[in-house]
């Protein structure tokens, strides 16, 4: 333990240039499954003090309950802190970007730091600061991506306008500027403290580029009735909307896209199926609000290829490939 906080303080200075004390946090009274997969500390970095909650055993570690447990010790330490910070000798590729796509601060001392409440999301390895390379680009970098590809904002770009067009947060971009630079999905160019994000290979190349980074938007595929949605809050999507750009005949279900917050604030009142059925329609819940993308209640050319690339059918391979080859960069 002694060695990991001590590399913890070393890394944390090194990143961010602040002095780091950390000492033991001791509360009495917390329930076991608080303090069996967790050891408190209080981290008094520069003039702030954050929680640090270090993290006993890797293996044991899911985003969602982590995040659940987070909540719990921040209502129970009153609010003597500032933020708080999970610390971690290892953790998969897959738990950090689970992490970051739930906004919780972390630490892996010298591999990476995302720690937005110091002004920092770096990425770093052998005390070089530098961004690295990441294996699938973050829903906001993606939503950049996708922007930049519908032609929804300028060619050239700070993180500040992208806050501005995208509403997302300066830091937000920052780190999605950070990202598509370090997997030479773009050009940055610094001018003073300004940074600047182009394109120069174009459109095209950028989708092609950018094309083995990106995920699927699809969260959660569900059936219910169709007359239980209100369709103005909905965007055709999957097969029908491919069905109207293409040669593919209509599938027999009706495919909608809905943003996982418009879903969440409306799925209780709607009946949910288990299976296809006679007037049912097909849901997709996605990562990021299709919203800004659409054209004609339908979704983007690209989100909608995204959602399909690995269908089973290969009628909607072919498809998809007309589509992406007919349109006019």
């Amino acid at each position: 333990m002694a060695n990991q906080t001590e590399e913890f303080m070393g890394y944390v200075h090194a990143i961010t240039g602040q002095q780091v004390i950390v000492s033991d946090y001791i509360h009495k009274g917390l329930p076991a499954y608080l303090t069996q997969p967790y050891k408190l500390y209080s981290l008094l970095i520069g003039e702030e003090q954050y929680l640090g909650v270090l993290l006993k055993d890797v293996s044991d570690l899911r985003p969602a309950t982590y995040e659940k447990h987070l909540a719990q010790l921040v209502k129970l330490v009153e609010g003597r802190f500032c933020g708080a910070c999970l610390i971690a000798s290892l953790l998969p590729v897959y738990v950090r970007n689970r992490l970051v796509e739930r906004g919780l601060s972390f630490v892996v001392p010298n591999t990476q730091l995302f720690w937005p409440e110091l002004g920092a999301a770096v990425k770093a390895r052998r005390w070089v600061r530098t961004s690295l390379k990441v294996e699938a680009l973050s829903p906001v970098t993606q939503a950049v991506v996708l922007n930049v590809l519908n032609q929804k904002i300028s060619e050239t770009f700070t993180p500040k306008l992208l806050a501005e067009k995208l509403g997302y947060s300066a830091m937000s971009m920052t780190r999605a500027l950070n990202e598509l630079e370090a997997n030479q999905l773009g050009v940055v160019t610094r001018e003073g403290k300004e940074r600047y994000l182009t394109f120069p290979d174009g459109l095209r190349a950028l989708w092609q580029n950018a094309l083995p980074y990106l995920r699927s938007p699809v969260r959660e595929e569900l059936h219910i009735h169709e007359a239980d949605i209100d369709q103005s809050m909905f965007f055709v999507a999957g097969e029908s909307a491919l069905s109207t750009r293409s040669l593919l005949a209509s599938p027999n279900e009706p495919v909608f896209a809905v943003d996982a917050n418009t879903w969440k604030s409306i799925a209780k009142n709607i009946l949910k199926i288990p299976i296809k059925d006679v007037d049912t329609c097909l849901i997709q819940v996605w990562r990021y609000d299709p919203k800004p993308y659409v054209c004609d209640k339908k979704v983007d050319d690209f989100s909608l290829y995204l959602s399909l690339r690995y269908h089973h059918d290969e009628r909607v391979s072919i498809a998809l490939d007309e589509l992406m080859e007919n349109r006019k960069w």
